[in-house]
C-alpha cells in the first residue's frame, strides 16, 4: 500500500516505524485504518524533549555571573532609596513639630517660642509635647553611646561633629536621632538629626544631616557645615583666624616635612593661612 507523503517523511525521520505506532488504535472514520493525520500528531506528542545536564549547568553558571555583576548594583540603589525616604521623613517630621509647638503657644515665629528665650529650661519639655520621643538627655540619653566617627565622601578624614557637644538629644519612637543647638549669638536653632539611628552607613549626606530652622517653620538643610575639616597643615582653607593660622607652627617644630625653614603668615586683609618655606634645598 502506498504511504502518504506525511507518513513517509514520519517514517524517514524516527527509529520507530509509523506502521507500528498505528497498531492498537482505535477505528477512525476511514474503518479499520488510522488517519495518517492522527499517526503524525501521535507520534510527535509521544516524543520526550529535555535539556542536556552541561546545558543546564551552563544557563545555571551565566544566570550566577549576571546576578554576581547586577546584584551589587541593585542593593546599593535600594539602599539609597530608603535613605532618601528616611530624609524626607525626617524633614516632614521637623517641619510639621515646629509648627505644631508654634501653634500651642500661640506665636507665628520660631524665635518666638519659650525655649529659645531659655534654652535650657524650656528646650526638653518643648521637644517632648510635639515630638514622639522614646529617650533623651534629660532622661539618660548618653552622647557617648552614639556613633563617633561620621565620614564624608571622597575624603579619608571624618566630620568633626560630635554628639557630645550637642545640649539636648532626644531619640524618636522610630529610631531617628535628633540634637538641638541655638547659635549664642544670633540664636538661630540648628537641628542633628541621624536617619538611622545608631546604624550605618553613618555618613554625612546619607544618614546623617543638619537643618536649620526659622520662621513660621522654614527648614533649610546646611549638611555642609558638617564637611568642614579643622585647620592643618593639609587644609589651610580652614584656618579662618591668625591665632589658628599660627598655632600651626607649634605642631611643626622641624617644618612640615622635618627639613624645611618655613613660616605660617596670615593675611588679615583676605583671611587666609599660607605656608612659606624659605630653605630651596629640602631633604
Amino acid at each position: 500500500m502506498k504511504q502518504s507523503k506525511a507518513l513517509q517523511i514520519a517514517n524517514r525521520g524516527g527509529a520507530t516505524p509509523l506502521s507500528t505506532i498505528s497498531k492498537g488504535f482505535g477505528k477512525g472514520k476511514a474503518g479499520n485504518a488510522v488517519s495518517d493525520r492522527s499517526v503524525v500528531l501521535h507520534y510527535y506528542k509521544s516524543a520526550n524533549y529535555a535539556f542536556t545536564l552541561a546545558e543546564v549547568l551552563i544557563t545555571i553558571g551565566v544566570i550566577g555571573i549576571v546576578a554576581a555583576i547586577a546584584l551589587p548594583s541593585l542593593i546599593n540603589h535600594y539602599n539609597d532609596k530608603v535613605l532618601e525616604t528616611k530624609y524626607k521623613k525626617t524633614k516632614s517630621i521637623l517641619i510639621n513639630g515646629y509648627k505644631l509647638m508654634m501653634a500651642k503657644d500661640q506665636v507665628f515665629d520660631i524665635s518666638q517660642l519659650p525655649f529659645t528665650n531659655d534654652f535650657d529650661e524650656y528646650v526638653a519639655q518643648a521637644h517632648k509635647d510635639v515630638f514622639k520621643i522614646l529617650s533623651d538627655t534629660k532622661g539618660g540619653l548618653d552622647a557617648e553611646t552614639l556613633p563617633k566617627d561620621y565620614a564624608i565622601e571622597d575624603n579619608d578624614s571624618p566630620s568633626q561633629f560630635n554628639w557630645e557637644d550637642v545640649p539636648y538629644i532626644f531619640q524618636t519612637t522610630d529610631g531617628m536621632l535628633m540634637g538641638v543647638e541655638q547659635d549664642a549669638e544670633t540664636k538661630n536653632i540648628y537641628i542633628y538629626t541621624d536617619t538611622n539611628g545608631n546604624s550605618n552607613p553613618n555618613e554625612i549626606g546619607k544618614d546623617m544631616y543638619k537643618f536649620s530652622i526659622s520662621g513660621n517653620a522654614l527648614l533649610a538643610d546646611v549638611s555642609g557645615d558638617l564637611t568642614e575639616l579643622p585647620c592643618s597643615i593639609d587644609n589651610l582653607e580652614a584656618c579662618k583666624t591668625e591665632e589658628e593660622c599660627f598655632a600651626l607652627a607649634n605642631n611643626y617644630e622641624d617644618g612640615p616635612d622635618g627639613s624645611c625653614e618655613y613660616a605660617f603668615i596670615f593675611n588679615s586683609y583676605s583671611g587666609e593661612c599660607s605656608l612659606y618655606r624659605f630653605s630651596e634645598y629640602c631633604r
